[in-house]
């Protein structure tokens, strides 16, 4: 938990806008392929602040688990962790 929130990562942005800087905070205690998945996923978020499309569309009124920036998040987290496990045999 991050801050009060239930959650095993955090993405912190600056005022610019687009940002271009960021601080993701991964709980600690859990394992390394748990933080490398969330780092995966809050990098993802990152690209999507810095490219403007982060933000659930104007008309969203749905889960936030299933806006369009999440979704993305979510595929791209275990993809990109099997990927860096393959630079790792």
């Amino acid at each position: 938990m991050i801050d009060g929130h239930p959650c095993d990562a955090k993405l912190v942005t600056e005022e610019d806008e687009p940002p271009r800087k960021f601080k993701i905070y991964i709980d600690t205690a859990l394992g390394k392929r748990a933080q490398l998945i969330c780092l995966a996923h809050e990098l993802t978020h990152a690209k999507q602040y810095a490219t403007g499309k982060n933000e659930p569309p104007e008309d969203w009124s749905g889960d936030y688990n299933f806006c369009p920036s999440e979704i993305e998040s979510l595929g791209y987290e275990k993809a990109l962790y099997e990927k860096y496990r393959e630079t790792k045999k």
